[in-house]
């Protein structure tokens, strides 16, 4: 266990040197197969705010679903405007990069994976999610990553599969925290709640 470890700690400074220096990286998990009616809508309206932020870079577990969704968008915004994508994806060394943004092969499977994407995130936003996203929340909480669940899409983002304890940032009012909990918030609205939760606990 004790090699394992080292091993993992080894891969997370490598990894961490292939990021901007000067840009928090936010990382975007959740489900594969989209389950709430709302989640594609806040995922596209998510990634095309993010992409507004000078500040971050967009990190994914490479999968489809919720953070193809989110990251495709920020990618395309980003590019767009001519602007750096800063969209990384982190992907056992076994698998096919992906074709936008850049693909970090590391890990040895998608359990390995998820430990190095939940520790290098200095911020994850939860989107749906199951037993894997849970993991990846768990990973990055022990790491002192802010936690941004988005939980009227349900799932672990709910507090479901053993989901960390979710935990409003005191700079943040209470107003746009519970907004993150109404399935009745416009999509815009939640991305923009999330770039500012974002926004203020960094700047």
């Amino acid at each position: 266990m004790k090699n394992t470890n080292l091993q993992t700690d080894q891969q997370i400074r490598t990894l961490l040197q292939l990021f901007p220096k000067n840009k928090k990286r936010v990382g975007i998990v959740g489900s594969t197969t989209f389950y709430s009616q709302l989640s594609p809508k806040i995922c596209t309206e998510l990634g095309k705010f993010l992409a507004t932020l000078p500040s971050i870079c967009l990190v994914t577990g490479g999968m489809s679903g919720t953070a193809e969704v989110v990251s495709k968008s920020f990618y395309e915004t980003r590019k767009a405007k001519g602007l750096p994508s800063d969209t990384f994806h982190i992907l056992p060394t076994n698998e096919t990069p992906r074709s936008y943004g850049a693909t970090l092969l590391f890990g040895s499977s998608l359990a390995e994976r998820r430990v190095l994407l939940g520790k290098i995130c200095d911020a994850m936003v939860i989107i749906e999610g199951g037993p894997g996203t849970s993991e990846e929340a768990h990973f990055a909480q022990s790491v002192n990553a802010l936690l941004i669940p988005i939980a009227s899409t349900g799932g672990c983002a709910s507090g479901m599969f053993q989901a960390p304890r979710y935990t409003k940032p005191s700079q943040i009012s209470d107003q746009d925290w519970i907004s993150l909990s109404d399935p009745n918030v416009d999509p815009n609205r939640t991305a923009k709640v999330v770039g500012k939760i974002i926004d203020q606990c960094f700047n």
